[in-house]
C-alpha cells in the first residue's frame, strides 16, 4: 500500500459503515451522520440527561447522554456523526452515550472532532 494514499474503511462489525436513518433498526450496530434538530436537558428516571434529535432527511433519531445535562458542540444545527448500538425507548430509536464527530461547519459530517460522551 502506497503510504500517501487513505486506508479504506472496512465495513466490519467493529466499525459499520455510514447508513441512512430510515434504514435503521433496533438492535443493530450503526454509524449514522445527520444534523441536530433538537437538543434538551431532560431528566431520565432521576437523572438528568442530554437529548439530541439527529435527522438525516430521511430519518431521524434520539441522541442521548446520561448523566450530562449539555454536551459541548451538539447543539440545534451542528451536522455529527455517531456509532453505536440501536436501542428503543417509548417508541424510538435511540443511542446512548455514543461516540460521536462533529463536522466543519459546511463540511460533511463525517470529518471533524472526535469525541466520547463520559
Amino acid at each position: 500500500m502506497n503510504p500517501r494514499e487513505p486506508a479504506e474503511e472496512s465495513c466490519s462489525p467493529e466499525r459499520p459503515a455510514a447508513r441512512r436513518i430510515a434504514d435503521v433498526t433496533a438492535r443493530q450496530r450503526v454509524s449514522v451522520c445527520g444534523t441536530i434538530r433538537q437538543a434538551e436537558a431532560v431528566t431520565i428516571g432521576s437523572s438528568p440527561a442530554y437529548r439530541c434529535v439527529l435527522s438525516d432527511d430521511t430519518g431521524e433519531l434520539c441522541v442521548i447522554f446520561l448523566g450530562r445535562s449539555a454536551v459541548t458542540g451538539l447543539l440545534v444545527g451542528t451536522r455529527c456523526h455517531v456509532e453505536g448500538m440501536i436501542g428503543v425507548r417509548d417508541g424510538r430509536l435511540v443511542l446512548w452515550n455514543p461516540p460521536y464527530r462533529l463536522a466543519p461547519p459546511g463540511g460533511p459530517a463525517a470529518g471533524g472532532t472526535t469525541a466520547a460522551a463520559t
